[in-house]
């Protein structure tokens, strides 16, 4: 990234001193230069016009050598992940026989993204045209198996990303986990979630978002990091809820202490490092999501005079009281939420989004709701 600013500003400076050059000297013919400079020949620079300029020339040298530093770094990714792909066929880390076989072996990969975790790959397997998504883990406690645990449980779940294999590669120092699932061809929800006209099928998106968190809900199962980077979706643009990697499993009355998730979708009692319900954190940040959708906008946007950097225990980063206050949450959907056919959203948006866990809607309230029968009456269907 430096090296490409580096460049940028050269061709500016070199683009923009060609300008004056152009601008204030006369490269039109040899009798201008005879008019106005009997005692000088003209410069070659000028009488020769289908010569390339030496600023052309230079620029043109700096995009080969970041085309080839590109292709470079290509074949590095390519010669890794060919090794990486060898490597995960050799020792499998569960047996149990919903796995695929050992002999089946993965090629034909490409990095999707990076993350502290480590990385995701696009593959293929050998004569197949089916496409997966392959996360790697750096394994450094055994709740590390969490993930795939929880994933295993869910792997029949309609709207839950689908796993088909788990892999260990044994090291010196540490151990990797590799783990083949569902390769979502539409990406993640982050994008489409603000782009009002790119998504067309809001009810659809709904109506599975909350069916893939009952069905975790159900088997005692808390994401901890619901938004929309872990919403992913399928070549048909149906809801595939993923990364599970700081799931856990609890009674659903048990309560949880940590402070994980993302900001903008954390309840009151996380941000105030408060022993909490997990579920019905989930469940508030459920509704942040659907809030969203229904918008297009950030559930935060203009409340940045609510964001505080908090000194105490953990440094505490996190929103002001009135910010979850049930007043707040109410101007906020009557004024993005204020056509007549959202009133059943609204209905369930206000149950959500309690301040207080203990008045905040659970799954009888949610599943009970004219908003979610509406939605089940058009969809069960499918």
């Amino acid at each position: 990234m430096k090296k490409l600013v580096v460049r940028e500003i050269k061709i500016f400076f070199l683009l923009f001193f060609s300008y004056i050059n152009k601008n204030l000297s006369c490269d039109c013919c040899d009798e201008c230069w005879e008019k106005f400079f009997p005692d000088k020949k003209p410069s070659s620079k000028y009488s020769d016009k289908n010569k390339k300029s030496d600023i052309s020339s230079k620029i043109d040298e700096w995009k080969e050598e970041e085309n080839k530093e590109e292709e470079n770094k290509e074949e590095e990714n390519k010669d890794y992940l060919e090794s990486l792909l060898e490597d995960i066929t050799n020792v499998k880390i569960f047996k149990d026989t919903f796995f695929t076989e050992k002999k089946d072996i993965y090629e034909k990969g490409i990095e999707l993204g990076k993350g502290s975790f480590g990385s995701v790959y696009k593959i293929q397997k050998k004569n197949n045209e089916k496409f997966f998504a392959l996360k790697q883990i750096v394994v450094e406690e055994h709740n590390d198996l969490k993930e795939i645990q929880n994933m295993i449980l869910l792997r029949n779940e309609k709207n839950i990303v689908k796993i088909f294999d788990v892999y260990k590669q044994e090291r010196k120092i540490e151990d990797i986990l590799y783990i083949i699932m569902e390769f979502c061809e539409n990406g993640d929800l982050d994008k489409p979630i603000v782009n009002k006209s790119f998504i067309k099928e809001k009810d659809k998106l709904a109506y599975q978002i909350i069916n893939a968190v009952y069905s975790c809900h159900k088997k005692n199962i808390v994401h901890r990091d619901l938004k929309p980077q872990n919403i992913f979706l399928d070549k048909d643009w149906n809801v595939k809820l993923g990364d599970f990697g700081i799931s856990d499993n609890f009674e659903y009355d048990g309560e949880d202490s940590s402070r994980v998730g993302s900001l903008r979708y954390m309840c009151y009692e996380i941000i105030q490092d408060l022993a909490h319900n997990p579920f019905k954190a989930d469940l508030y940040s459920l509704g942040v999501l659907l809030y969203e959708l229904y918008t297009g906008i950030s559930y935060s946007e203009g409340e940045d005079e609510n964001f505080i950097y908090k000194k105490g225990k953990n440094d505490i980063i996190g929103y002001k009281d009135n910010f979850y206050t049930n007043e707040n949450v109410e101007l906020k959907l009557n004024k993005n939420l204020a056509d007549e056919k959202y009133n059943n959203l609204k209905i369930l948006l206000t149950g959500l989004l309690k301040q207080y866990e203990g008045d905040r809607w659970g799954w009888d309230e949610i599943l009970k709701s004219e908003f979610y029968k509406s939605l089940k009456e058009k969809f069960e269907k499918n």
